[in-house]
């Protein structure tokens, strides 16, 4: 048999190997998460009695590989009359991030401003429904945001954002709870569809949920409004993925030292200019209303289930 033949073979069956076992030990994750209580708000609620308790730090429980297990997942909103004390309903998830297809900004924009301001997410597209819930329910888009740590009844406040007032963390939950959020929160929202190859995809999954689950690193930074926020967060994960030709500038500098954001990177209403001037712009779904999304909300509950 030729050497090249042998080697092909050799390096094929250890390929072969290797999926096997990364999937066999995902596999055994979802047994592990299936253990356990769908419902783990009373686990960490000691530890989160101050926070507002639409935020909490995911807790990463275990990785393998392309594999991960995920404490304080957002699956959905408990609504209170008093909309800043509406609760999540958090849960834990396990994430098959191998098989994630598609990537997106999502933007949800602000009732009450002409200025077309808004926060935005990462949202996540997979081939199959191969995020699973210990309820046996599996999902098909994840969704990540990079928020301000308030306290339980405080109010988010740019001009506090300026200045570095609150502390940076994420949020991970499912396409649901954010349609959630967007119905009680948003007056619409934007699906910004990203033009990248399948391997970009999966790294700029992997970027994020490293970043969103460094909870030891995130609880020494702060959010700001301009600096650090959920807008120039995404685009500086995005960097971490494109080539040097695609990348795109997020500070304005002098003599190579940054001095300023750029505006193209800090202002919401601005994304999808930016990502079309930079060639990353694929497609734009406009949710325009509270109507649309409750029916987006009741499709994707139906898909899902």
């Amino acid at each position: 048999m030729p050497l090249f033949l042998l080697c092909f073979l050799v390096l094929g069956f250890f390929s072969v190997a290797n999926s096997e076992g990364s999937n066999n030990r995902g596999e055994s994750l979802v047994k592990l998460a299936e253990k356990r209580a769908a419902d783990i708000n009373e686990k960490y609620a000691r530890e989160y009695s101050d926070f507002n308790p639409m935020i909490r730090y995911p807790n990463l429980v275990e990785r393998h590989e392309n594999w991960w297990y995920i404490e304080n997942f957002r699956h959905g909103i408990s609504r209170s009359k008093d909309l800043d004390f509406s609760k999540g309903r958090w849960t834990s998830a396990v994430i098959d991030a191998n098989r994630v297809k598609d990537a997106a900004f999502l933007i949800g924009k602000f009732r009450n401003t002409s200025f077309n301001l808004g926060h935005v997410f990462s949202l996540f597209k997979f081939e199959d429904h191969v995020i699973h819930l210990p309820n046996g329910e599996k999902l098909a888009h994840l969704v990540i945001s990079f928020e301000a740590c308030r306290k339980k009844g405080e109010k988010y406040s740019m001009w506090d954002g300026a200045w570095s007032k609150y502390r940076a963390c994420f949020v991970i939950g499912s396409f649901k709870d954010v349609l959630q959020k967007s119905i009680i929160f948003y007056k619409g929202m934007e699906i910004l569809n990203l033009e990248l190859e399948p391997n970009a995809v999966r790294e700029f999954l992997r970027v994020s949920l490293e970043d969103s689950t460094d909870k030891l690193g995130l609880e020494k930074e702060f959010y700001n409004t301009v600096k650090n926020s959920c807008v120039t967060r995404q685009f500086d994960l995005l960097n971490k993925i494109l080539t040097k030709n695609q990348k795109i500038q997020t500070w304005w500098t002098i003599f190579n030292k940054p001095i300023m954001r750029s505006w193209q990177s800090f202002w919401p209403g601005h994304t999808r200019q930016t990502l079309r001037n930079f060639g990353l712009l694929k497609s734009v779904e406009v949710i325009p209303n509270r109507h649309i999304m409750e029916e987006r909300l009741k499709s994707l509950m139906n898909i899902d289930s």
